[in-house]
C-alpha cells in the first residue's frame, strides 16, 4: 500500500492526544484521569507500529539516520523550547539539571514538559523493533516481544535510563500494531465483518465503561506469592490496554470522515511536543481575567483542553511543521557536506 494519510489511523491519534492532554491535567480532569492512563501511551505505541508499515525497507544505519530527523531533531526543538518557556517562568535555578535532562532524553517524570519522554522511547522502540525484525526466525521474534512485556515488573521501578529505554516494553504494543493493521484494514473494508464489528463495538465499549467507572473486580485480585501476582498484575493491565485500544479504534472508525478529526490527528507530534507551551499559554492568560483554572474542574478541564488542541493545531502546528521541515533539510545539508568532506580528505591521503 502507497504511503497516504489513513482516516481511522488519524482519528484514533486524535483520540490519544485528547486523552493525554486530559491525564496530564491529573485529578482535574474527573474521572477521565485514571481512565486515560490504563490506555492512552499504549495506544500511541501501536497506532505507531500501525504508521511504521508503510516505510521502505532500509538499512539499518540509513533507518537511524531517518529516525533521527523524524524524531531527534523535533524532540530537541520541542525541549529547546519547553526550556525556554520554563526560565520565564520558574527563573534559571534548575537550568543546568534541565539541560542534562534533556541530554538524556528528557527522563520520564523528570521534566516540565511532561510529553517529551515519548519522543526519545519511540526512537528507541522503533530502532529495536528494526533490530527484531531482522531477525530470521518467527519464533525468536515472538519470544523476545512477549518476554519484554511479561518480565516488565522484573527490570522497571522508576524511570532513570537514557532515553527512557527503561521503557521497552512498549515494544510490545509497537509490535502488535505493526503486525495487526493489516488485519485491523481487511475487518473495516469488507462488509461481511459488519456483525463482527458491530458485536466488537458493543463488547468493548460496554469494558470501556466499567473502567471509566473503576467496576472491573479483576482489579481487586490479589495473588498471595509476589512473583506470580507481579505477572498477574501485568497481563490485566495490559488485557486491559488492549481491549480499551480495541474500542478506540473501533471508535475512530465510526468518526473517520470528520475532517477536523483529521486534522488534529495528523498533527500529534507537533500537539505533543507543544503541549507544556500551550497549556502555560492557556493558564497565563486565564490568570489574566482572573479565572481560577480549578474551578469547576472537571467541565473547565475540558474546555482548556479544546482550545489547546485549536490553537496547537491551527496555529502553531503549522509554523513549527515548516520550521522542522527547514531544520531537517540543513540538517541533511550538513551531513552531506561533512560525508564528502571526509571522503575527500581520506582520497587524498590514499
Amino acid at each position: 500500500m502507497d504511503y497516504k494519510r489513513i482516516t481511522w489511523l488519524d482519528v484514533a491519534k486524535c483520540i490519544g492526544i485528547v486523552c493525554i492532554f486530559l491525564g496530564h491535567f491529573g485529578k482535574e480532569a474527573g474521572l477521565f484521569y485514571e481512565y486515560v492512563f490504563k490506555f492512552h501511551v499504549p495506544l500511541f505505541f501501536f497506532l505507531s507500529g500501525c504508521s511504521c508499515t508503510f516505510e521502505k525497507d532500509l538499512s539499518f544505519i540509513e533507518f537511524l539516520k531517518k529516525k533521527a530527523l523524524r524524531i531527534l531533531l523535533p524532540f530537541y526543538l520541542f525541549a529547546f523550547f519547553a526550556l525556554i518557556t520554563n526560565c520565564i517562568l520558574t527563573g534559571t535555578e534548575n537550568l543546568k539539571i534541565n539541560l542534562l535532562t534533556i541530554a538524556l532524553g528528557c527522563i520520564r517524570n523528570c521534566f516540565c514538559a511532561e510529553s517529551l519522554w515519548f519522543l526519545t522511547c519511540l526512537f528507541v522502540i522503533e530502532i529495536a523493533f528494526k533490530a527484531i525484525k531482522m531477525i530470521k526466525f518467527k519464533a525468536i521474534r515472538i519470544l523476545i516481544i512477549t518476554s519484554v512485556i511479561l518480565t516488565k515488573p522484573f527490570y522497571y521501578h522508576e524511570p532513570s535510563l537514557l532515553f527512557n529505554i527503561d521503557s521497552i516494553y512498549y515494544v510490545f504494543y509497537f509490535a502488535l500494531g505493526y503486525y495487526l493493521y493489516s488485519a485491523i484494514n481487511i475487518l473495516f473494508d469488507n462488509a461481511k465483518y459488519r456483525l463482527l464489528k458491530i458485536l466488537l463495538f458493543i463488547g468493548t465499549g460496554a469494558y470501556a465503561i466499567i473502567e471509566f467507572f473503576n467496576c472491573n473486580p479483576l482489579d481487586k485480585v490479589i495473588i498471595a506469592t509476589k512473583w506470580i501476582n507481579n505477572i498477574y498484575s501485568t497481563v490485566h493491565a495490559s488485557s486491559r490496554a488492549l481491549l480499551l485500544i480495541a474500542f478506540a479504534i473501533l471508535l475512530s472508525k465510526l468518526f473517520c470522515n470528520v475532517r477536523v478529526f483529521q486534522k488534529i490527528g495528523s498533527d500529534t507530534l507537533y500537539l505533543c511536543g507543544t503541549e507544556y507551551l500551550l497549556k502555560q499559554f492557556i493558564f497565563g492568560i486565564a490568570g489574566l481575567f482572573g479565572f481560577d483554572r480549578t474551578a469547576g474542574a472537571p467541565f473547565t478541564t475540558y474546555l482548556y483542553v479544546i482550545v489547546m488542541i485549536i490553537i496547537g493545531t491551527w496555529l502553531v502546528s503549522p509554523l513549527l511543521r515548516r520550521l522542522v521541515k527547514f531544520l531537517q533539510k540543513l540538517a541533511v545539508k550538513a551531513f552531506s557536506s561533512y560525508y564528502k568532506r571526509r571522503k575527500e580528505i581520506i582520497s587524498a591521503k590514499t
